[in-house]
């Protein structure tokens, strides 16, 4: 499973726009309570509503990373980053995903990534504890 504190969890679901917020949070909150299939239901309502939305595929590819689903979460990851390449958080979620399947240069890149471009001191400190853990290795 990821870890994801609860304020990097509400970065997420504030990173929504107004019109969706009603599906896309409701995917989040489900995801914060490990109700995966609900989760993954609301987000992907978004996503046909709105497929541009690199947020949704960034919430749902961490939604697959939870429970272990490392390639599903990879092509959502992936996708949010090729729609918002400044989206620090999908590079978060990305190189947890990556750390996870054991690909630690991958993980490292997109950890360094999200120091470079995230303002948000609490996913900066998270990817600094990647890094170290992956540096000690």
């Amino acid at each position: 499973m990821l870890r994801l504190s609860n304020s990097t969890l509400s970065t997420l679901s504030n990173s929504i726009p107004r019109w969706l917020w009603p599906i896309a949070a409701e995917g989040v909150t489900y995801a914060g309570k490990s109700q995966w299939d609900l989760a993954i239901t609301d987000l992907n309502k978004a996503i046909e509503l709105d497929p541009q939305l690199a947020e949704a595929h960034n919430n749902r590819g961490w939604v697959y990373g939870s429970q272990g689903q490392w390639d599903l979460a990879i092509i959502d990851l992936n996708k949010a980053i090729e729609l918002d390449p400044e989206l620090a958080e999908a590079y978060f979620n990305r190189g947890s995903t990556y750390y996870y399947k054991g690909q630690e240069d991958l993980a490292l890149a997109d950890f360094n990534k999200v120091i470079e471009l995230s303002s948000n001191p609490l996913i900066i400190l998270e990817a600094e504890k990647y890094i170290a853990e992956i540096s000690s290795d």
